[in-house]
């Protein structure tokens, strides 16, 4: 199974061209330097500001920069070449804060990447990645030759068992943060040569040697040898028992939302793909395309009690996607009154005013609930179970 993970992951460095076409990426960009966007203040977006991006994307030429690369840092995957945040009206439920529509995805570090465009003031490129696309500041990557890209694909790996693991190099210098759902190269791996090694940290086995990547003055990537802490990680991949799964997933507990991972946290699929990629399971990364990694089985047509019943009979704990249509989460088995029990980072759920105004419940993180959570109030008019589609064993 890792094998084929990697080869997923390295795909990037296999592509002579890029999938993403001249179509797509102009489709893209007149919708969102269109008119009818409001901005982080509320205010609806200056056109004006949006043709400086449309001109700065230069996609006219595109693609302009076809070159193999690596994150060297946690970036953030952008629909045009900007941080700045874009919404749809605040006042419609669901929409505004945290929904930036110009948030495709986050990056983790030492991801391989395809660049295919650059911007027209050199400070942006347009990505690919095995499983998202978009736009990320030149300085979140470095360049990769023949020769790295050939010893990087045999290295073997650590994972972490936490987030925000700092990557210390042996002078002591902070050199990026690693997260669940990445991968560390070990630094004994004899197929890189690394020189003016000095011991920062006194040897002992609190901490193991990694490889952290960076760019030279060209952006052309170099290694730096580096310290971690040695019980926040795993030789990669895990075993996948039920008993290490559930051990992970607690790790993600309680995690702020984040739409395509924005502020660094997750969403419903990107947790449930960080979580599966320590134990070697490649996922896609939208929740969609999740429900099609596996046996899946429909749940369309059946009573709510149909699905319970079905869930209890052919689910596998931990191992079982649950999926409507914008959303996904991991069975976790039953409680104690036999009533099915998931796992999965929500913003909320539709609550509905007397007048049959639209609102959210927000609960905004990481949770373990049942299917018919807050059915006890009057205002949730529709819970994940009334809404599931489909059953997905991976």
């Amino acid at each position: 199974m890792s094998e084929t993970y990697k080869r997923r992951l390295f795909s990037p460095w296999h592509q002579p061209k890029p999938s993403t076409t001249s179509q797509k990426i102009h489709a893209m960009t007149e919708k969102y330097t269109s008119s009818n966007w409001y901005a982080e203040n509320k205010k609806p977006k200056n056109q004006m500001e949006l043709n400086k991006l449309k001109t700065l994307s230069n996609i006219d030429n595109y693609p302009n920069n076809i070159q193999k690369a690596i994150s060297i840092r946690n970036t953030n995957l952008r629909k045009l070449p900007t941080n700045k945040p874009q919404f749809h009206d605040f006042n419609i439920a669901g929409e505004g804060f945290p929904f930036d529509m110009l948030q495709n995805s986050g990056i983790p570090i030492n991801t391989p990447l395809l660049i295919c465009h650059i911007s027209s003031d050199k400070a942006w490129v347009y990505i690919e990645s095995a499983f998202a696309a978009g736009w990320v500041p030149v300085s979140d990557i470095a360049y990769v030759d023949d020769f790295f890209q050939f010893n990087w694909q045999r290295l073997t790996f650590y994972t972490p068992l936490t987030d925000d693991l700092n990557l210390i190099d042996t002078n002591g210098i902070y050199r990026g943060s690693s997260r669940i759902g990445s991968l560390i190269p070990k630094a004994n791996n004899k197929l890189f040569i690394i020189s003016d090694i000095i011991d920062f940290f006194m040897p002992n086995n609190d901490y193991t040697d990694v490889l952290a990547v960076e760019a030279d003055q060209n952006r052309q990537a170099y290694l730096v040898e580096c310290k971690i802490q040695a019980n926040k990680v795993k030789p990669w991949p895990i075993e996948s028992t039920p008993a290490n799964i559930a051990m992970l997933a607690d790790s993600l507990m309680g995690q702020a939302y984040g739409w395509g991972d924005l502020f660094g946290n997750r969403d419903c699929s990107s947790s449930l793909k960080d979580l599966f990629a320590a134990f070697g399971k490649w996922l896609p990364r939208n929740g969609n395309d999740q429900a099609n990694s596996g046996k899946f089985i429909s749940l369309n047509n059946l009573s709510d009690e149909e699905k319970l019943t079905l869930i209890r009979s052919e689910g596998i704990a931990m191992i079982t996607l649950l999926w409507f249509r914008g959303h996904i989460m991991l069975y976790l088995g039953v409680n104690e009154f036999n009533t099915p029990l998931v796992f999965h980072n929500v913003w909320g759920m539709k609550v509905f005013s007397d007048t049959d105004e639209e609102g959210r419940l927000v609960i905004g993180k990481t949770v373990i609930t049942t299917l018919e959570a807050a059915k006890e109030r009057s205002d949730v008019k529709i819970n994940w179970l009334n809404r599931l589609e489909g059953m997905i064993l991976l």
